[in-house]
């Protein structure tokens, strides 16, 4: 009997092969070993990506430091998680574009901008996948220069921490936007209030476990992080701007 998988020879006692891993199947697929192997994936106690979900909360520099170290089992890795968080993505700008395609284009920008504004917040939720994963190596980036006097973790490691920990705030977003879609049909002030506040709070939290800071160095790093990043921000968007002027030019006087 061999590993249908990796072709490795079996032995009967086995239920995994001991070359990849892979799960012995003997049983003809039908939808009630299906559906048993889907909940005994994702409902089962020891399933990681609930264990990670929890982690995240409770003790979230043993799921960072854990990956970084070479744990590999334990956690969800990273990139997985981060397709979880994509995925949730996905799903809330479809249930938005299907039930509430003004939720975050109804602000008032006046008349001349509102269908760019539009056209604007719609090329952004299509590609919020891509733009979330471009803001990992930025913050990594400036978490180096405001962690420069800590040299635990190098740029890639730097960057696994941002990975977990915006995937993780992202999954909480992605339901709580959900949660609340049924009972506005636009985004309030304070939707945008609580997903900024709560980024900055969760990330500020992650670090100051995984650097093990007080609340005093959390807190003025928490404000340099805010004022490089806003800094970058700023002359990003200044370049992006006169770029956008050379390539189009500038606005004819009515």
């Amino acid at each position: 009997m061999t590993c249908k998988n990796c072709q490795n020879e079996l032995y009967s006692p086995y239920l995994f092969c001991s070359n990849c891993g892979a799960k012995h199947i003997q049983k003809r697929l039908t939808l009630k070993n299906f559906s048993l192997q889907v909940t005994e994936t994702f409902l089962n106690v020891d399933n990681t990506l609930f264990k990670t979900f929890i982690h995240m909360f409770t003790k979230p520099e043993q799921v960072v430091d854990g990956f970084i170290s070479g744990i590999r089992k334990r956690y969800l890795n990273p990139f997985n998680y981060m397709a979880v968080a994509i995925t949730l993505s996905g799903l809330q700008l479809f249930i938005i574009k299907k039930f509430r395609p003004n939720f975050y284009t109804s602000f008032n920008v006046g008349d001349q901008n509102t269908e760019i504004f539009r056209q604007s917040m719609d090329t952004f939720l299509d590609y919020q996948a891509i733009f979330s994963f471009l803001t990992i190596p930025f913050m990594a980036i400036i978490s180096l220069i405001v962690f420069f006097n800590y040299r635990k973790y190098n740029f890639t490691e730097q960057a696994v921490i941002y990975m977990y920990s915006y995937t993780q705030i992202s999954i909480v977003l992605s339901f709580f936007i959900i949660s609340i879609l049924p009972f506005y049909a636009s985004a309030p002030l304070w939707v945008t209030l609580v997903t900024y506040v709560g980024l900055v709070a969760y990330h500020a939290y992650v670090l100051k476990r995984v650097f093990t800071l007080s609340y005093k160095q959390i807190f003025l790093k928490t404000l340099l992080f805010l004022g490089i990043f806003l800094t970058f921000y700023i002359i990003i968007v200044f370049v992006v701007v006169i770029l956008f002027f050379v390539f189009v030019g500038f606005p004819k006087p009515s």
